[in-house]
C-alpha cells in the first residue's frame, strides 16, 4: 500500500496549522503490514527525524474519518514532541488535535471498537499450535513457541491452555505414574 498525497497533505497541514511548517520535511510516513491491533503510531526525535506508521491491513477496512483522525492523531504526537519535548495524550496534545480539526479523545466509542475489532478479526494471524498429552482427557493445544521451549527443557511458566496446570508438573506426574 502506498502513502497517498492526501495523507502527506494532511500531515503538512497539521504542521502548518501548529506553526511548525519546517517539521514536515523531517517526517516520514509509511505503511506497516505487521500492525494488526492498531491503526498507527508515531516515533522519532529531532536529530534522527520522525516517523508515522500506518496499518496497511487495517487501513482499507476502516472509514475515511477514522483514517484521517488517525493521521492527525499521530501527527499531533510528533508536533507535541517537536514543540514541547513531550509524548502524551495530555492537554498540549489535545490542544494540538483541536487546532488540526481532530477528535482529541484517545478512546473509541463502543461502535468504533466494534468496527475496529471486526477489522482486526479479518486480518489477525492464526496461532500455530501443537497437541500434547497432559492430564486432560483430550490433551491440550500449546503454542508452537511453548512447544519449542518445552522441547528445549525450558518449562518455566508453561501451562496447559485447557486444564491450566503447569506442564512441567504434568510431565513429572506422568513419569511417576509410569514408574519412571
Amino acid at each position: 500500500m502506498k502513502v497517498t498525497e492526501e495523507i502527506r497533505d494532511l500531515v503538512k497541514y497539521c504542521c502548518e496549522v501548529c506553526d511548525c511548517p519546517e517539521l514536515f520535511s523531517k517526517i516520514s510516513i509509511e505503511f506497516n503490514s505487521r500492525f494488526i491491533s492498531r491503526l498507527g503510531d508515531a516515533s522519532g526525535n529531532f536529530y534522527d527525524g520522525y516517523k508515522i506508521r500506518l496499518a496497511s491491513k487495517l487501513w482499507p477496512l476502516v472509514k475515511n474519518d477514522k483514517q484521517w483522525d488517525t493521521v492527525i492523531h499521530e501527527a499531533c504526537h510528533i508536533i507535541e514532541a517537536y514543540k514541547y519535548k513531550n509524548w502524551s495524550h495530555g492537554p498540549k496534545w489535545k490542544m494540538l488535535m483541536k487546532k488540526c480539526g481532530g477528535n482529541p479523545s484517545r478512546c473509541y466509542t463502543a461502535k468504533d471498537v466494534e468496527i475496529f475489532e471486526g477489522a482486526i478479526s479479518k486480518v489477525k494471524r492464526k496461532k500455530k499450535t501443537v497437541k500434547i498429552q497432559c492430564l486432560c482427557e483430550d490433551g491440550c493445544d500449546i503454542s508452537l513457541l511453548q512447544f519449542k521451549r518445552a522441547k528445549a527443557g525450558k518449562y518455566s511458566g508453561l501451562r496447559c491452555n485447557t486444564c491450566k496446570k503447569d506442564i512441567l508438573e504434568e510431565v513429572k506426574l506422568t513419569k511417576q505414574k509410569a514408574g519412571v
